[in-house]
């Protein structure tokens, strides 16, 4: 059986894997990570176009242009990651002296990094062009590839919403978080925390001590949201349940309540990317945030 199935076998209710019998293989050594890169909140009304689903669709072209300003970035992200994931800006540039479709790309500190090929600048172009009437920032998320001995030029990939879906966005900016109640923390990347973690501590313990053996310093997973009508607590209750179906967290009442309210047009339930917050010397506790962004495309189909 391989490390994986042996990872899902431990959220199944039976049989129960005793921990110290699974056989693992010790990786080589890693690089010590340096200190983690703090990131800025996207400035003034800011929407986020990405699917949040882990997938890197679009790439962009001259990064070669820019070698220095990705290599201070790619230093400056935790290197304890297995993704080198950022946050990127992107910008319609009708000056461009090249291609008057051009959209940029930039970091969260302003530096340009590269440009959406004229294929994908002429199909984003007005759907941008929309979103930039309504909002101060547009921004998704991307990952940076080589920087390796093997690849020493450092490219980009984004995880950004197909033109279609980009254009049916709504045009009026979220609440600000401070209008939001204690369980509807949102960190400004579209993870929301879960409430009542607590309960699921040994699940937890678990899943982090597997995400350790393996190296997954991401510590993302895939939880379903379930619907609890039975639930003597709240009618309204949303588990999130993970492939093996262990409990590990609940929607706030705000984001059951909507979500509640769109699964009623579906047959399915929803999946969402999840990760593990806490579990360290200064918050022993161990938390879990998911990413919202499928439930909000929901919102947008109706």
């Amino acid at each position: 059986m391989s490390l994986f199935g042996s990872f899902l076998n431990l959220f199944r209710p039976q049989p129960r894997i005793d921990p110290a019998r699974v056989q693992v293989t010790v990786a080589p050594p890693q690089r010590a990570p340096t200190e983690k890169r703090k990131e800025l909140k996207p400035p003034g009304n800011a929407i986020r176009v990405s699917f949040g689903a882990g997938g890197f669709p679009l790439a962009i072209v001259g990064e070669s242009n820019y070698q220095d300003e990705l290599e201070r970035l790619r230093s400056a992200i935790d290197e304890g990651q297995r993704w080198l994931v950022a946050r990127f800006y992107i910008r319609r540039e009708p000056q461009n002296a090249h291609d008057p479709n051009a959209i940029v790309v930039t970091t969260d500190s302003g530096e340009t990094i590269g440009y959406f090929s004229r294929q994908d600048a002429k199909q984003y172009r007005a759907a941008v062009e929309r979103l930039e009437a309504h909002y101060d920032t547009i921004w998704c998320r991307g990952c940076l590839q080589g920087g390796t001995d093997s690849k020493p030029s450092i490219g980009v990939v984004l995880d950004v919403l197909p033109p279609r879906d980009l254009a049916e966005l709504p045009t009026e900016p979220r609440a600000r978080r401070s209008e939001t109640k204690p369980d509807e923390h949102d960190d400004g990347d579209g993870f929301v925390d879960l409430v009542g973690e607590s309960r699921y501590q040994e699940t937890l313990r678990g899943l982090s001590g597997l995400f350790e053996t393996i190296g997954r310093t991401d510590r993302t997973f895939v939880v379903k949201l379930i619907p609890e009508p039975e639930n003597p607590s709240d009618p309204n209750a949303v588990a999130a349940r993970t492939e093996g179906d262990a409990t590990v967290g609940y929607l706030g009442k705000r984001h059951a309540s909507e979500y509640q309210r769109l699964l009623r047009s579906r047959a399915d339930v929803v999946t969402c990317v999840a990760r593990l917050t806490g579990g360290s010397s200064t918050k022993p506790s161990i938390g879990v945030e998911i990413d919202f962004a499928p439930v909000l495309k929901l919102r947008q189909a109706q």
